[in-house]
């Protein structure tokens, strides 16, 4: 697959297969990630797989979360789609006390790369912010420097034909377009 095709065929997947992935997939996906271009080749980013149990564990202190803030009913898609994923990775920015905004567009970066890289494995993906509400419990109880900045839930996508969500044209986000 070229590149742009891939980054053409890229979607959020909204509904996981129980298909198993192979963590060495997993890992490959990682790797891509950790080559992304950083600021001043900081790499700020740290990441934590979790699949069953502890991915039960934080599905409990999410919901438990939004109950007590009273906002489950905004969460409950986010829950089950971590629940129908095979794995969910916790992404964490290192460094929070200087060059933030250029930290986090690298960990933009670094995320882009896993992405794309589970779509050209042909493995799901969804990238979600929503647990950064319990963002102190999970980097304390993954011992993470810094702070949770998001996470991805990747699984085999349930409906692989679903069309990738209508993009922006040039004409749209370029200012100064010539004709």
């Amino acid at each position: 697959m070229n590149c742009k095709k891939t980054i053409k065929q890229r979607k959020s997947a909204f509904a996981f297969t129980e298909d198993e992935i192979k963590y060495s997939e997993i890992l490959d996906i990682l790797d891509s990630a950790r080559l992304a271009p950083s600021a001043k080749n900081r790499q700020p980013w740290k990441f934590y797989i979790l699949e069953k149990e502890e991915k039960e564990k934080v599905l409990t202190w999410f919901l438990e979360e939004l109950k007590q803030n009273n906002s489950e009913e905004t969460g409950l898609a986010t829950a089950k789609y971590i629940k129908d994923s095979q794995y969910l990775v916790l992404v964490f920015m290192e460094d929070t006390t200087d060059n933030i905004a250029t930290n986090i567009l690298s960990i933009g970066a670094s995320i882009e790369n896993a992405l794309l890289t589970a779509t050209e494995k042909g493995i799901g993906s969804l990238w979600i912010f929503d647990l950064c509400v319990i963002s102190h419990k999970l980097t304390t109880y993954c011992n993470a420097p810094g702070k949770l900045i998001s996470s991805v839930c990747f699984g085999i996508d349930k409906d692989p034909s679903k069309r990738v969500a209508k993009k922006k044209t040039l004409n749209e986000i370029i200012l100064n377009l010539k004709n």
